[in-house]
């Protein structure tokens, strides 16, 4: 069994523009996100080298995905420290804060969103529950708003057909989950 400790975390892609690489992955699929693995070649200060896991590599490494996701779900919090940015105040009536969520190197913005307790922390610290708008591999969106207001022109604004992710998501403090977002009531 090889030894993975500290070598192996996690990216989130998008899922229809990976679905042939699907089959010879171990990955998780989520709400239209794969979540896939990454093998540290090298590590320095300034720059970190790695390769996709294969279905072969956990074959020969005697490694099963869920042995993998455990190790991933401990070293990616620590090679991608969360970083959340205030970008400024969205006009919807009421001033309204939004945030970037990212990473200290700006890469792997997403995978924050499945750290264990982060989404509850950033709740916590900002006082509410959130949109989520995933932008692109290295950073989200969290706007600050009731769940159903101003969902129309959140997914107007931000989802295209080339978007990273099509959905727009939604945290609720109280439920403690990141769930796809409920559409606008209508009026």
């Amino acid at each position: 069994m090889k030894n993975i400790k500290g070598k192996v975390f996690y990216t989130l892609v998008n899922y229809e523009s990976n679905k042939a690489l699907a089959e010879e992955i171990p990955h998780i699929k989520i709400h239209g996100l794969m979540m896939v693995f990454h093998h540290v070649l090298k590590r320095t200060p300034k720059e970190l080298n790695s390769t996709l896991i294969t279905n072969k590599d956990l074959a020969k490494w005697e490694i099963t995905k869920d042995q993998i996701l455990l190790e991933a779900k401990e070293t990616t919090p620590k090679l991608f420290v969360p970083e959340l940015q205030q970008i400024g105040l969205r006009s919807t009536g009421k001033a309204l804060p939004a945030y970037n969520l990212t990473t200290t190197n700006g890469t792997n913005g997403v995978a924050v969103l499945f750290y264990d307790n982060e989404l509850k922390r950033i709740a916590e610290k900002i006082g509410s529950g959130f949109y989520v708008v995933i932008v692109d591999q290295a950073s989200c969106f969290l706007l600050v708003q009731p769940e159903g207001e101003d969902y129309d022109k959140i997914t107007k604004a931000f989802i295209t057909e080339n978007s990273f992710c099509n959905k727009i998501f939604y945290y609720n403090p109280e439920e403690d989950k990141l769930r796809i977002a409920k559409k606008s009531k209508a009026k």
